[in-house]
This record gives structure tokens, C-alpha cells and sequence, in this order.
């Protein structure tokens, strides 16, 4: 049987956005031009070391069960499972596996 395996987080699902979001929400404001990093410490003007907490307690907080599909994703993942019949997808969490 042929497997692919993938890691989840910005290949099939838009991680930054949704953390993004959550740093809203926790008041932190994303500098303007920023995109081009994924360094969040540069997207937010933080410390790497405060970077680092965050996308640790972020997520530890659950969210990442109901991260968004990239655009086309959904439809690409389940025409490769109706083809290949088995894939696995990995959120990369230096902590634990996520899915």
C-alpha cells in the first residue's frame, strides 16, 4: 500500500491564520508587511523567547482540532484517499503528535 504522510500545519491547514486570530484575541496587534515571515516574533514585534510561549500555549489550547482547510485542500485529501485509500497528516508540535 502506498502512504503519503504530510505535516498538517500550513500544508493542508492555515495554522498562521488561526494564530493570528488567537493573538487578537489576546490583544496583540500583527505589524503591518509582516506575511512574508513566519517568524511570529517578527509578525508581532515580540521576543523570540515570548514568541515561543505563545505558539505553545496556543497550542495547548484546543484549537488546533478546528484549524481552517487551506483553499483546495479538502478536495485534494479526499480525491488522494479515495485513489490511495490511506494517509496520515501530522501537526508539527514539537511537544506531542496532534492528529
Amino acid at each position: 500500500m502506498k502512504k503519503l504522510i504530510l505535516d498538517c500545519d500550513g500544508v493542508l491547514l492555515d495554522w498562521g491564520y488561526a494564530f493570528e486570530v488567537w493573538m487578537a484575541d489576546q490583544g496583540y496587534i500583527k505589524l503591518p508587511d509582516t506575511d512574508k515571515y513566519f517568524n511570529m516574533a517578527k509578525r508581532f514585534g515580540i521576543s523570540n523567547d515570548e514568541s515561543y510561549e505563545k505558539v505553545i500555549e496556543f497550542n495547548n489550547t484546543g484549537v488546533l482540532g478546528y484549524l481552517p482547510a487551506y483553499k483546495d485542500a479538502v478536495e485534494y485529501v479526499t480525491r488522494f484517499h479515495r485513489e490511495w485509500l490511506e494517509y496520515r497528516s501530522y501537526i508539527n508540535d514539537r511537544t506531542r503528535q496532534v492528529c
